[in-house]
Formats: C-alpha cells, sequence, structure tokens
C-alpha cells in the first residue's frame, strides 16, 4: 500500500517484485517473451474481501470454487518467433493441486507443426485449446 511506497521512497524497500513468489511462478509459466504483463490478484484478493468492498467481495467466494486459488494472469508477446510474425501467450497461474475447472482438463503439449496447408491462405490467427 501507501507505506510500501514511502518505504521505497526513504530506501526502505521491503522487496522487489521480482522476488516474490506468485511473480516468478506467474513469469516461468509464461516462459520467454518480449514484453510480459503480469496482473497479480493474490494481493487484491485481502483488498476485495469484506464489507467495505461491497459487490467485489463476491467475487472471491464463488469464482475460488470453480477456478481455484488464482493468484496471476499473464500475457506475453514475442515478435519475429519461429511460428510466426507475432505470438501472443497468456497464462493463469494456479499453484498447487488442480481444483474446479481446471481438475478436468489434462495436460497441456506444445503446438509443433504449423497450422494445415489448406488453412493458412485465408488464416489470421490460430489458437488451440486442449488435446489435438
Amino acid at each position: 500500500g501507501i507505506q510500501d511506497a514511502l518505504a521505497s521512497v526513504d530506501g526502505k524497500r521491503k522487496a522487489a517484485l521480482a522476488d516474490r513468489a506468485d511473480f516468478k511462478g506467474a513469469m516461468a509459466q509464461l516462459g520467454d517473451a518480449d514484453l510480459a504483463i503480469a496482473l497479480l490478484t493474490g494481493p487484491m484478493q485481502k483488498s476485495i474481501a469484506g464489507e467495505g468492498a461491497g459487490m467485489l467481495s463476491l467475487l472471491q467466494p464463488v469464482l475460488q470454487p470453480v477456478f481455484g486459488d488464482v493468484q496471476a494472469w499473464t500475457i506475453g508477446v514475442s515478435a519475429a518467433t519461429e511460428r510466426g510474425q507475432l505470438e501472443v501467450s497468456s497464462g493463469i497461474f494456479v499453484p498447487g493441486q488442480k481444483t474446479g475447472l481446471w481438475a478436468l482438463m489434462g495436460p497441456a503439449k506444445p503446438v509443433e507443426a504449423p497450422p494445415p496447408a489448406h488453412m493458412l491462405a485465408r488464416l489470421h490467427a490460430c489458437g488451440l485449446i486442449g488435446d489435438s
């Protein structure tokens, strides 16, 4: 909060963002990217709970059983990759055991081959979800 910002100005910084376990896990999951964006939801969970949060206080009790303990949402963008001119990756960092909807999904498999040749003439973007 504001105390951390003032402590940082005074040279008494507690910990850098890069030292946080949730940030490290989210970035490791995302992999190498030219541009990476992370929204850490763990610290937000405290601020959207309780009476002062209004309707936001319903988010955690409703969404956590469905999606699990989401700690971060990430987006990565890389240019001029082996697979195309622009590659966009996204991730949801949920440490621990799979719960809720994630428990229904199997392990991810990397996509090594380009899209089929009959699709390339009209293809602008390609996304795959699930087993192929």
